[in-house]
């Protein structure tokens, strides 16, 4: 299935293929967590990341992605 990924700010080099700013859609086998699509691109360390799915904040790496869902992903931003 295929489920569109955008990551942003310092993660989105990690964008298969390249695409260092623009969101693009992946194949993913039906089934697949949050975590697994984190764990895939190497992002599923102990780094803190915000996780939205469909625009929503989702806080359970263990939700199951759907046909045409929308993954983003940001690094803690920080500022003074």
């Amino acid at each position: 299935m295929k489920i569109r990924l955008n990551l942003h700010a310092t993660l989105a080099a990690r964008l298969p293929g390249g695409k260092a700013s623009a969101p693009g859609d992946i194949d993913v086998p039906d089934g697949t967590t949050v975590q697994a699509v984190l764990d895939r691109l190497d992002l599923g360390g102990r780094e803190p990341k915000v996780v939205f799915v469909n625009r929503k904040r989702e806080n359970d790496r263990g939700r199951t992605l759907h046909e045409g869902d929308e993954l983003a992903v940001f690094p803690l931003l920080g500022g003074g």
